[in-house]
């Protein structure tokens, strides 16, 4: 009786070892499996950029059918990359011809030399305002984090009874001289434009400003950036996304040519990187991550409207 009973414990013990190493097995297999499949899924990309980006995306938590999805907009965008990105004389091209999309619009504030960006810049913005109907918002730019001081600014304003000119005063103290002697943006604002205003280089050109500040080895330059139209062509398509999505890939394997993705559509501009950048800030909270990168993929993959 006792041996029956020694045996029959040890069936069960068996039975339950079994199913436990069945309930841990069977999961184990499926991520490895998994783990397989992606893995020759990024090898399936050609080496370097794609292989990276593909590879970023499934990390986000892309699935392995919306990545394909995704990296055929990406090759797309290579393939423009090299038609339309740098040619200055395309048709749609927003800051050389008469075209502005049709998203929110920002004014940066740059200082040049950022090394000796110390104290104080007061900058003064006015424009007529049969063309620029509000500039506010200003704040600090993400692009100089730990080094921009305390922004303040007077919203705009019109001077006495005169409604014709639209102003707005806007101080940035306390600055921190910047590692490098580059140019870097400071300081952003919104800019609200009227029908009269018919390409992106029209918009800049009607935004006029003066500065004071107390550095004497830089000075203020102004520009202006549409959200999310990181070559100014008019349009958030497939080449701004392959520009976020290979700049996003490299920076996650820590690459030193991050910034190079970014490098175009700014061409001739004060700060061409600092821009790319806040225009890149798709979702608008003052930062630059994986979660742009998502809501960029939403946007060109047609889910999303801006």
């Amino acid at each position: 009786m006792k041996k029956f009973i020694q045996k029959t414990v040890a069936g069960v013990s068996a039975l339950a070892m079994t199913a436990a190493l069945s309930a841990t097995a069977v999961p184990a297999f499926a991520d490895e499996y998994e783990a397989v499949q992606e893995a020759d899924f990024v090898q399936s990309y050609a080496v370097g950029d794609e292989q990276l980006v593909a590879e970023y995306l499934l990390d986000l938590g892309f699935s392995i059918d919306e990545t394909t999805e995704l990296m055929n907009l990406y090759q797309q965008g290579e393939t423009n990359n090299e038609v339309v990105a740098y040619a200055s004389n395309s048709e749609k091209r927003a800051y050389y011809s008469n075209y502005l999309i049709g998203t929110e619009h920002h004014i940066a504030i740059i200082t040049t030399n950022a090394k000796n960006a110390k104290g104080r810049a007061s900058v003064n913005l006015w424009a007529n305002a049969d063309f620029i109907s509000d500039i506010g918002g200003a704040s600090s730019s993400h692009t100089y984090t730990g080094y921009n001081g305390v922004v303040s600014t007077s919203g705009s304003y019109f001077m006495d009874d005169d409604d014709s000119t639209i102003y707005d005063d806007i101080t940035i103290s306390n600055l921190k001289s910047y590692p490098t002697a580059e140019s870097k943006v400071i300081c952003t604002a919104y800019v609200t434009y009227t029908s009269k205003v018919k390409s992106e280089a029209a918009l800049r050109n009607h935004i006029q400003y003066d500065y004071t500040y107390t550095s004497n080895g830089s000075t203020i330059d102004v520009a202006t950036y549409a959200r999310a139209d990181l070559n100014r062509d008019g349009e958030v398509d497939d080449l701004d996304w392959n520009a976020i999505a290979t700049y996003m890939a490299r920076l996650n394997k820590n690459a030193a040519n991050a910034d190079e993705a970014l490098d175009f559509g700014f061409e001739g501009v004060t700060a061409p990187i600092d821009l790319a950048k806040l225009s890149a800030d798709i979702n608008r909270d003052g930062k630059l991550d994986d979660q742009d990168v998502i809501m960029y993929g939403k946007v060109v993959s047609g889910q999303v409207e801006l």
